[in-house]
């Protein structure tokens, strides 16, 4: 039946006009573009200098935006597209409509796929799929590789009948062709840079159509094998512009420095096209950020290139932290008239990697940098101005000062808020063939397909050649090495030689050497030891990490520690976080509760799916932050504080900026007692040079005797800078002044206590409460004080953590599996008791069979319903990656849904994640506890807790203290809720349902979350429970009234 089916499209091919000898452009790797324009800088060409002074482009009569709703039709494949759509008298009456730019996949088109490195049409997981079992390039397949088809009507402006027309696509996916009133125009690859065509001699005066044919899959998808929702469609803007006779076709800005660095370099390359201007000149002029002219230059035009060069003394530098920028003015004229006018701004800034360090400006930065992938929530890989102005804002806040574009060009406007608000940006070519390997398969080792690969690089680079924020340009990613990304490498240099070049896959053996053609080591999710050895070795390159600290779900713990190395050896400069958002897009369930989507949750059944793998994001798709993010903050932060000495109190300040002066900071302390704010104080405008320290004598009380101090100390902008207001705080710091005070808590004797044993309960009363204890399991079953119930589920050992996503990861949910099933199959051993002056001691002895160990568990009551608690367990006798958690579990009713702490908060934070939450007194609801991973799991955690209480409206409720810091959370969901069992299923936010209780867990330690990376790596040694330790935990409950 497969090979009928297969007949049937090759004759349904010979009658579309393709035939089987024949090379489809969709399928040869030597064609990626017809009649497609030679790329330039994205610039407009206005027709004044107050429209370019403006730079709105839609306000020019030279531009025609083209975007907005088409007509469309979707087809399963391009045998059944339909076949003459681009003829002017086309009856396309009864197609629907899609809005331009857009996913037709969201739509109600197609459907969208996840996966991370594999091809999805040709996935031998899902064979179902497409008629290709495996990647067999240029080929795609042909049953299923849907074709979108679009038609839209323009009408020409009357002035623009005597000027070119140009016809602009900024991205579409994968390919198209491209017909102008029933004429082909051209053809076109590449899903992330802009095609243009010249249409001026296909055009009407009046009206026109413009017709689009769009294939889902091409030779060029080979090349777009990246970690992301794999969609299709017209994805950025379209639009028409006219050029006059003569314009400028394209210039390079150049805008080095020199003389120590402390001039500007001026360089300006103009292409001039078209016919000779009368009495031609090309009028240069720069201006300051107050409008003043710095410089100015009028030539005659002589030829088709007009160069300029000059110095500008004492530059206003360019860098992420002081994102200077100039204006430059370029006018073309005829007999004094103005013909195109243009505007760009300009950053004077050099990089350059010099005695094994990346330099900017001649300083040694720190690229603390985030991955970003295109994406929204609504519209997949149509992101619009307001999200991305969120975006940078967002990420300036949290002290990230750089930008890899993973794994492909971004918007021409992200470029240019990175530009103007100060971010580093790593730019990166729309290449990664992941699904072909490293190996000889590598496209990189394939000449014939080193056209397609220099072309993406060159369009990359053409485009974006003149952002100041590009400081490094990258060859692609995850595509293998070889002659191919040799000649890109070779072209790029040639080009540019302002910049580095940087090329992940020179790694050859897990770091063990390098290949040639890449000026930064740029490894990805390289460990920490690995970094301690690299100083030493003979390579002279600077290594920053591409990517690291994968933030799948509840993710990003020992970030400090990453840190703490990079900070100590010249070589390593920092790195990218993987990444900043979570891919999930906005989805409906049939009651109509919204929740983000993930791999899997589109399509038929048998759709290739990597799951939740794109959710690997600081903040969610709606750009609501993960608590993981405000630990980037602290420990991206530019400002170091130290006390150094703790009786005179010495602050020390160390300014690491590189280019800021910390006048613009005030620096704001409190003294914390016992979680509370004692006395506060500021120190204004403190002048530290870049790279300096200087000491601050703190006036503070004298500490008082059997208090906690804490000592908190913040610096806070004094006036607007950029996207940040005055008042935000850029830096903060913690020192623990005195020890920690251990509660003094014995149980003391009160009155007589009742006991009374009936079946398999034992009632132990005294003043006003009632506790009941199961003997059969030897778990505190009740709690109830003058006659509310205040523990209404057992009080019982506890091992287990919902899995986080790096615990399935390494397959921590299997290999340590035992201590969940240990939970619900504790065998008692014994339980007794004893009622002695006053004091009630119950001791509870249970074996744990499947871990091969035991825990007791001793409870001492008193008359006045206070309880000490001792949790005891000996070492494990199975072998386990290490305990998710030591401690215990009990409900309360929903009503004590008040949480007071002292201790780290006010956000999620757990042992290798919480540097940031600062010791101190919090509150809040128990529903705001929660923290809504994409995919369900642990959540919510708070450590180094002093003490807690659960509480009513009327305050009255439990205390829990302990005599050393413990950690808690708390929900109105059992853990179970947040577990999916043996394996990860399908699970949302809306799959999470609320309970009539408050769900408890008071622990002793919560293994660390890790994130070196989300697939094997265990959390660092010091973060685990090790199971071969014995483990005790005590602590103390009381009723609050």
């Amino acid at each position: 039946m497969k090979q009928v089916h297969l007949f049937l499209i090759l004759i349904l091919l010979s009658a579309f006009g393709v035939h089987s000898q024949e090379v489809n452009d969709w399928e040869n790797e030597n064609i990626y573009g017809i009649n497609k324009m030679e790329p330039h800088s994205s610039f407009f060409g206005y027709e004044s200098k107050e429209l370019a002074h403006a730079n709105e482009r839609s306000n020019s009569n030279r531009f025609l935006s083209l975007n907005g709703d088409w007509k469309f039709q979707y087809s399963k494949n391009i045998v059944s597209s339909p076949n003459e759509f681009y003829k002017t008298d086309y009856n396309s009456s009864d197609w629907e409509t899609i809005p331009v730019p857009s996913n037709w996949q969201l739509h109600g088109y197609d459907f969208p796929i996840y996966v991370n490195q594999t091809y999805e049409w040709a996935d031998s997981r899902f064979p179902q799929l497409t008629d290709m079992k495996e990647p067999n390039p240029p080929y795609v397949p042909k049953d299923f590789n849907p074709v979108g088809s679009y038609i839209t009507a323009f009408k020409i402006p009357t002035n623009w009948k005597k000027s070119s027309v140009i016809l602009h696509f900024g991205a579409v996916s994968s390919a198209m062709y491209v017909w102008v009133n029933g004429n082909k125009v051209g053809y076109s690859q590449g899903s992330k840079t802009p095609a243009e065509f010249d249409i001026t001699p296909y055009l009407n005066v009046g009206d026109n159509l413009l017709a689009v044919k769009v294939f889902r899959w091409s030779d060029g998808s080979y090349l777009e094998c990246q970690d992301f929702w794999r969609m299709s469609g017209i994805t950025r803007d379209v639009y028409l512009y006219v050029r006059p006779k003569s314009f400028i076709r394209d210039f390079r800005i150049n805008a080095g420095l020199a003389n120590k660095y402390n001039d500007g370099l001026l360089e300006i390359k103009v292409d001039l096209e078209g016919e000779k201007p009368d009495k031609g000149t090309i009028e240069f002029v720069l201006k300051d950020q107050n409008n003043n002219i710095v410089t100015s230059l009028t030539e005659e035009i002589q030829g088709s290139t007009i160069e300029f060069n000059t110095v500008i003394p004492e530059v206003l530098k360019w860098s992420a932290e002081k994102p200077h920028l100039y204006t430059q003015y370029i006018t073309l004229k005829s007999n004094d008239t103005v013909i195109q006018a243009t505007m760009n701004k300009v950053g004077f800034r050099s990089v350059e990697t010099k005695n094994g360090q990346l330099l900017v400006n001649g300083m040694p930065v720190y690229l603390k940098g985030v991955n970003l992938h295109e994406h929204h929530p609504e519209t997949g890989h149509v992101v619009d101005k307001k999200t991305m102005e969120k975006d940078i804002r967002l990420m300036k806040e949290n002290n990230i000062n750089a930008v890899r574009t993973s794994h492909y060009p971004q918007p021409e406007y992200w470029y240019d808020l990175c530009d103007k608000y100060g971010l580093y940006v790593v730019d990166e070519a729309n290449i990664e063939s992941h699904g072909m390997g490293y190996g000889d398969r590598s496209l990189a080792k394939k000449e014939s397909w080193k056209g397609a690969h220099v072309e993406r690089i060159k369009r990359m680079f053409e485009r974006d050649k003149n952002h100041p924020s590009v400081i490094i340009w990258s060859l692609g990613n995850e595509a293998g090495n070889g002659v191919n990304f040799y000649a890109a490498y070779n072209w790029l240099k040639a080009q540019d030689n302002t910049r580095p070049v940087q090329y992940e896959r020179v790694d050859i053996g897990w770091g063990k050497s390098f290949d040639w053609n890449t000026d930064i080591i740029v490894p990805m999710y390289f460990k920490i030891d690995y970094l301690e050895k690299y100083q030493n070795r003979q390579e002279n390159k600077p290594l920053i990490l591409c990517e690291y600290a994968h933030s799948m779900g509840n993710s990003t713990g020992n970030l400090q520690d990453y840190w703490d190395v990079i900070k100590k050896y010249p070589k390593l400069q920092g790195g990218f976080i993987w990444d900043w958002v979570d891919q999930g897009l906005l989805k409906r369930n049939e009651k109509g509760e919204q929740y983000f989507a993930y791999g899997g949750d589109f399509g038929p059944e048998g759709v290739p799916s990597d799951a939740n793998f794109l959710a690997n994001g600081l903040i969610n798709a709606d750009r609501t932050i993960h608590p993981a993010l405000w630990e980037v903050k602290k420990v991206y932060q530019n400002l170091d504080f130290e006390l150094v000495t703790e009786n005179a109190y010495l602050l020390k300040i160390t300014n690491n900026h590189f280019f800021t002066t910390t006048d613009e900071f005030n620096i704001y302390w409190k003294l914390l007692k016992n979680g509370k704010k004692e006395v506060s104080g500021v120190i204004k405008s403190i002048a530290i040079p870049p790279q300096q320290a200087e000491e601050i004598l703190l006036d503070l009380p004298q500490l008082a005797q059997g208090s906690e101090y804490f000592l908190q100390v913040e610096a806070k902008l004094n006036k607007d800078e950029g996207l940040l207001k005055k008042g935000h705080s850029i830096a903060a710091e913690e020192f623990q002044l005195s020890p920690l005070v251990k509660p003094v808590f014995n149980i003391k004797p009160g009155g007589k206590l009742k006991l009374k044993k009936k079946n398999e309960l034992l009632n132990v009363k005294g003043k006003n409460f009632t506790i009941v204890f199961n003997t059969a399991t030897g778990e505190l079953q009740k709690y109830i004080y003058d006659g509310k119930v205040l523990i209404n589920g057992n009080l019982q050992p506890n091992f287990w953590r919902a899995p986080i996503d790096n615990d399935f990861g390494n397959r921590n949910h299997e290999k340590s599996r035992a201590w969940k099933m240990t939970t619900d199959s504790i065998r008692l051993s014994s339980f007794n008791y004893t009622n002695k002056k006053g004091i009630c001691i119950v001791d509870v002895s249970c074996s744990l069979p499947l871990t091969k160990n035991n825990v007791n568990i001793s409870y001492s009551i008193n008359n006045k319903g206070e309880l000490k608690i001792k949790e005891e367990m000996t070492a494990s006798g199975i072998q386990s990656q290490y305990i998710p958690r030591f401690g215990m579990k009990f409900t309360m009713p929903e009503s004590f849904d008040r949480v007071n702490w002292y201790g780290r908060g006010p956000f999620e934070n757990y042992q290798d994640r919480n540097t940031a939450a600062f010791v101190a007194h919090y509150e809040a609801d128990v529903a705001d506890l929660y923290v809504p991973y994409i995919r369900p799991q642990e959540n919510g955690y708070k450590t180094d807790v002093r003490w807690i209480t659960f509480t009513n409206t009327s305050g009255f409720g439990l205390c829990i203290e302990a005599p050393e810091t413990f950690g808690f959370n708390a929900h109105h969901q059992p853990d179970a809720e947040f577990d999916p069992g043996k394996e990860k299923k399908q699970r949302h936010t809306i799959d999470i349902k609320n309970y009539p209780n408050v769900y408890i867990n008071i622990d002793y330690k919560q293994t660390g979350v890790g994130g070196d990376d989300s697939w094997g790596a265990w959390p660092h040694e010091q973060y685990r429970l090790d199971p071969n330790k014995a483990y005790t935990f005590e602590y103390f409950i009381k009723p609050i009234f």
